[in-house]
């Protein structure tokens, strides 16, 4: 008699038709035959990891956005399967029609996660190269459904239309005198252009705690903005996130290096540094909509954590040093 085959599918019918109906946050409890962790950190998304026997899975369920952040994260992990890359989990099961929220299931990967960036040369090398791994996968290659990162600029007027955005989401009650004259500073700077740079898959989420430290290499979790992106932006992205206001200057010139060393792009340098600066500008607008968008919780999957707005308030304060260091009055932009 030939075996009947479960298919994932069958298997996380019932275990996700539960989860869906919004358990309690709880760390190890049983339903049924499975083992459940609800896992905190992100307010846009209830993360699960599930045990049943020798399965170990991680269901992420998302908020319903034009981002498609289920949909980004599956076609990410499969592109980076396809390509033989063990770098991320693996997918599972893609759902976005059957539950309030759509879901995507992968495999529960082990490794440490720290808020701290990294320690030292070693450290900072490791997740250098995870992200040279992921830029080896160009456009050109296979499309596999993904479009743009969400946060994406090819050019210096994306970068500038991306930051006349984040003015433009603001309340007039949060357009300070100061705000504007660093949108206008930013917009009288004569910007390099350069021609069209080839894309390639990028995270477009460099937060510290989305990768995962292992003694074979590094993984990362967390795909839900990924897309195709310039990699020089990814590297900005990386050097302006808030997750690294402590790290120094010298060490950004190190990571600068590194990358540029590794990469037969020759015009990467140049690239990296025009869109850090305009990053930093972007970062100081982004922060005051968190403040700005205090009072809506915009369809979010969890609280805010507590101390979140002095946390915000901080960060402005670091961001208005650093885009002072960063633009200067007249003339071609300076990043160090």
């Amino acid at each position: 008699m030939k075996e009947k085959v479960i298919t994932p599918r069958q298997l996380l019918t019932p275990i996700l038709g539960y989860l869906a109906q919004g358990v309690p946050d709880q760390a190890g409890f049983e339903w049924q035959e499975w083992r459940i962790w609800s896992i905190g950190g992100g307010m846009n998304n209830r993360l699960f990891r599930i045990t049943q026997g020798s399965f170990d899975l991680a269901v992420k369920f998302t908020i319903r956005d034009n981002r498609d952040r289920a949909g980004r994260e599956w076609a990410a992990l499969h592109l980076l399967q396809e390509a033989g890359l063990s770098i991320a989990p693996s997918p599972l099961l893609l759902d976005q029609e059957n539950y309030p929220n759509p879901v995507v299931v992968q495999s529960w990967e082990q490794g440490v996660v720290s808020s701290h960036p990294p320690a030292d040369d070693r450290e900072w090398g490791r997740l250098l190269d995870h992200l040279q791994i992921i830029h080896s996968i160009k456009l050109t290659a296979t499309h596999r459904g993904l479009t743009r990162s969400v946060l994406s600029t090819a050019s210096a007027d994306e970068a500038l239309a991306a930051i006349r955005a984040q003015w433009g989401w603001l309340s007039a009650e949060a357009r300070s005198t100061d705000l504007s004259r660093l949108l206008d500073r930013v917009h009288c700077i004569d910007w390099p252009s350069w021609p069209r740079v080839d894309q390639t898959l990028c995270r477009s989420d460099p937060n510290i705690r989305n990768f995962l430290r292992r003694p074979d290499g590094w993984k990362s979790v967390d795909w839900e903005y990924s897309g195709w992106c310039d990699p020089a932006f990814e590297i900005a992205d990386l050097i302006t996130h808030p997750a690294y206001a402590d790290v120094t200057d010298q060490r950004w010139e190190w990571v600068i290096a590194n990358y540029c060393n590794s990469c037969p792009d020759g015009d990467v340098e140049r690239r990296i540094q025009v869109y850090t600066a305009l990053m930093l500008v972007w970062w100081r607008l982004r922060l005051e909509r968190y403040l700005d968008d205090e009072g809506d919780a915009s369809g979010r999957l969890a609280e805010r954590a507590a101390g979140w707005r002095e946390e915000k308030v901080a960060q402005i304060r670091l961001y208005e040093q650093r885009c002072a260091a960063a633009l200067p009055h007249g003339g071609a932009a300076r990043v160090w």
